[in-house]
């Protein structure tokens, strides 16, 4: 498959996918999300991968969904096939990497907690910034990973926290503190893909099984609560003023 908005190498037993709109911070539009979709499907049917990386390269990772596509689309089309995107990302049977440097805000935040492992770079931030505009964040993906009430607390605040928190909180698997931040994931990435796919597979799934509710029935939940927001004719007032407020016309 031809992409676009991202680019697919491989390295040995690792497949490498970058995100690829440094015009728009790597905003997750409906062509991006497809095609990561896309190549993460091939990528966990594939028996020569055993781990994904997914990064947005050396500057930022991905600042959230494409807000001024959803404005002009009215969030009719923007939500396309939006369950069945995150179903992907966080189902995915293959062991994945994220890599991230500079922003991971709102969907992007969504994007790097797709990690089995997460690997920041020391100058990385997250945050859930959707509150601002009126939109509930997702509390599952984070929640699993740091717990309900401090997942709370984030995804209400839209609070923006540096690598270090996010180390200590227990987003963030490790900071990579080498001037050469993708190479340095590179050789994490080769070095776990050398413990075997099937093991690799087996961890992954032993650790879905720690978890009381699937991924299916949680994202189920919160998109029902987010489709009646969404349905809220004063949203596009509020995202439009939220983006004029951070500079971007619509």
């Amino acid at each position: 498959m031809e992409y676009h908005d991202i680019t697919v190498s491989a390295d040995g037993a690792v497949a490498v996918v970058v995100l690829s709109r440094p015009g728009a911070l790597n905003a997750l539009s409906v062509r991006l999300r497809d095609e990561l979709e896309s190549v993460l499907t091939v990528a966990e049917s594939d028996p020569s991968v055993d781990v994904i990386v997914i990064s947005g390269g050396e500057r930022f990772f991905c600042a959230g969904w494409d807000l001024k596509e959803a404005a002009q689309t009215k969030f009719a089309s923007f939500t396309h096939r939006i369950v069945e995107f995150h179903e992907t990302i966080y189902s995915c049977r293959k062991l994945i990497i994220t890599a991230v440097s500079g922003i991971a805000l709102a969907g992007g935040f969504d994007l790097a907690l797709a990690g089995d492992i997460v690997l920041a770079a020391p100058g990385a931030s997250f945050g859930h910034v959707e509150v601002n505009f009126g939109i509930n964040p997702l509390v599952f993906p984070l929640a699993r990973r740091v717990g309900t009430a401090r997942a709370v607390e984030l995804c209400a605040t839209g609070r923006i926290i540096s690598a270090e928190e996010a180390h200590r909180i227990g987003v963030v698997s490790e900071i990579m503190e080498e001037p050469d931040f993708m190479a340095a994931v590179l050789d994490r990435a080769r070095a776990v893909a050398g413990m075997g796919g099937t093991v690799l597979a087996a961890v992954k799934e032993s650790a879905a099984a720690c978890h009381p509710v699937s991924v299916s029935d949680a994202l189920a939940d919160e998109f029902a609560v987010t489709e009646q927001l969404i349905k809220d004719p004063a949203l596009l007032t509020r995202l439009t003023d939220y983006l004029t407020g951070i500079g971007i016309t619509i």
